[in-house]
């Protein structure tokens, strides 16, 4: 219903495009039905990978940077 409603105020870029989109883009996409709901898993970078890049960031002085642009 949402979906319909939102197609119906051209609030969708394009009608059935979103698995092909989703198979091009994240590959690794594991879908599964629990209890009637439909899920997608994507993969991402863990926490600790995340970590890493910000800490190597605050040591270049790269965080600094960036919370001085407007």
């Amino acid at each position: 219903m949402i979906a319909d409603l939102f197609r119906r105020i051209q609030m969708v870029e394009g009608w059935g495009r979103g698995m092909p989109l989703i198979f091009e883009n994240a590959p690794s996409v594991q879908f599964r039905q629990i209890a009637g709901l439909f899920i997608a898993s994507f993969e991402r970078p863990s926490f600790v990978e995340g970590m890493n890049q910000v800490m190597d960031d605050t040591k270049e002085g790269r965080v600094e940077e960036a919370s001085k642009k407007p």
